[in-house]
């Protein structure tokens, strides 16, 4: 009994020592494990850390603002631009209407100037008609003296005869034509004295049209003179008008023309200064990029995915477009309906820059840039919201934005792109069909 219960006691100790023997190793196995754990999970948290590169949101917010008052600036200018503009094309418009009345006044210029040729060879012919009246005025004068000087001659003759109440009759006479109309004078003279006195009256009478003649033919030459003169004075105010209005209409365009390239140098000037500032962002993304591309774990491999579902037609390539003056760094992808569609991750990464800031008429808009590790990138631009944030861990088809039209954009489409290395390239030959 007494063996019996001596063995029952050491057995009984032998399986207390095992036991805390045990206890003990469990413990200290638990205690390693524990520790296994955290420094597995300082050491995951500290490559997560590693895998996320930091962008300086700082120097961003700063450029940002300078691209709001640069775009601010433009805006104005444009305004100003497009005033000036408005009002270069009313005045091109007055100076058409100008050219217009030019164009009639040169021809009443020219009817003008043919009839004032006419008036002037009617004054010439006028004025030779009158010479030659004149001249014949002298020569019938002259041959009525001449008349008169042989009736004289005549009555002193019947004088002579003793015809003394023929005397009486010129002697009580007013003049020579009262004497002319004496009926007793004419009964007694002679046929040959009568034919002499109808040439004398013939004479008068053909002596009085002239006159009259000439006096109408004065007063035509004053008149046309008058005509010619008054032609000429409105011909004269309205070319002065007119030269006055031309000379007037180019200074106003001339200037107009000035200020407008005045603003288009204003605005070239700070089209530089928003594509430097944009072109800064942009390096600043692309370094924090390079940096973080060789600790965002490997690239998965494989193709991309589509990032617009339902949505396939490519309204813009990549490449040189717009006759080589603009490089497009990466496809557009559009279609009806498109706006608001959700995009999605084209393949797993990290999100190393959700935008959320932008200015109209500059840059990408709202955007999302994805690290898929290896060198690989993806950007997604111009969207209208963005559904993840900086530094979320996504899957290939996972939603990250939704279709838009911000920044430099005409209308609602995806911008999608593909960088190698940080740099862009071509994304058609990555991109599962």
């Amino acid at each position: 009994m007494r063996k019996h219960h001596k063995r029952t006691y050491k057995l009984m100790a032998v399986l207390l020592c095992l036991s805390i023997l045990f206890a003990s190793g469990s413990a200290y196995a638990a205690e390693e494990d524990a520790k296994d754990k955290t420094d597995g999970s300082s050491q995951t948290q500290t490559e997560s850390e590693k895998e996320t590169p930091k962008v300086d949101q700082g120097r961003i917010d700063e450029l940002q603002d300078q691209l709001n008052d640069l775009k601010a600036k433009q805006d104005a200018l444009q305004q100003e631009i497009d005033n000036a503009k408005t009002e270069r094309d009313k005045k091109l418009a007055e100076k058409k209407q100008l050219d217009s009345q030019i164009s009639l006044i040169r021809q009443e210029i020219s009817v003008l100037s043919e009839k004032i040729g006419a008036l002037e060879d009617k004054i010439t012919a006028t004025e030779e008609n009158i010479t030659v009246t004149q001249e014949n005025i002298n020569r019938k004068e002259e041959n009525i003296s001449q008349n008169y000087e042989l009736f004289k001659q005549r009555l002193k003759a019947m004088y002579m005869r003793g015809e003394a109440s023929s005397l009486g009759l010129i002697l009580g006479a007013d003049s020579f034509y009262d004497f002319l109309t004496k009926s007793e004078v004419v009964k007694r003279i002679t046929e040959q004295d009568k034919e002499l006195i109808e040439n004398l009256k013939t004479d008068k009478a053909e002596l009085e049209e002239d006159k009259a003649s000439l006096e109408k033919d004065m007063e035509s030459l004053d008149a046309a003179k008058s005509e010619v003169e008054s032609d000429k004075a409105d011909l004269s105010a309205k070319k002065k008008d007119l030269d006055n209005k031309v000379a007037q209409t180019q200074k106003e365009i001339d200037y107009i023309s000035q200020l407008e390239q005045q603003y288009l140098d204003n605005q070239a000037t700070i089209k530089k200064q928003m594509d430097a500032a944009s072109a800064e962002i942009s390096q600043i993304i692309q370094n924090a990029q390079n940096n973080g591309s060789g600790q965002g774990g490997e690239f998965v491999g494989g193709e991309f995915r589509w990032p617009l579902p339902g949505f396939s037609n490519i309204t813009s390539y990549y490449g040189w477009r717009f006759n080589h003056t603009d490089f497009h760094t990466g496809i557009d992808i559009s279609g009806g309906g498109v706006y608001g569609a959700p995009i999605v991750a084209a393949n797993d990464g990290t999100v190393i820059k959700a935008n959320l800031t932008y200015v109209d008429g500059v840059g990408y808009g709202k955007y999302v840039l994805i690290d898929h590790g290896g060198g690989y990138s993806t950007l997604y631009a111009h969207t209208s919201s963005i559904a993840v944030s900086e530094g979320q861990k996504v899957s290939r088809g996972d939603t990250i934005a939704y279709v838009g039209s911000t920044g430099w954009s005409t209308g609602a489409h995806l911008h999608f792109e593909i960088r190698v290395g940080g740099s862009h390239t071509n994304p058609l030959p990555y991109l599962q069909g």
